[in-house]
């Protein structure tokens, strides 16, 4: 299901998803939502803390999970 490719990964400033998705959701460790956005190529992450997040992303209905750091 997933052919989404996000980077970099370590994050500083901005991360770059490519592949076909209608949203996305970012949440801190704690599971708190601290960044959503409808399908955009670049997302801007310079206001995150650094740390572990996990990105929710839509794709046809389906969530798909992954780990991304920031190292802003």
């Amino acid at each position: 299901i997933s052919n989404i490719l996000i980077y970099p990964n370590p994050a500083k400033g901005m991360i770059t998803i490519e592949g076909e998705y209608s949203s996305v959701d970012i949440y801190n460790i704690v599971g708190e939502i601290v960044l959503t956005s409808n399908y955009q190529k670049h997302l801007d992450v310079t206001n995150l803390k650094e740390g572990v997040y996990f990105i929710n992303i839509n794709i046809k209905g389906k969530l798909v999970t992954q780990k991304l750091v920031i190292n802003n």
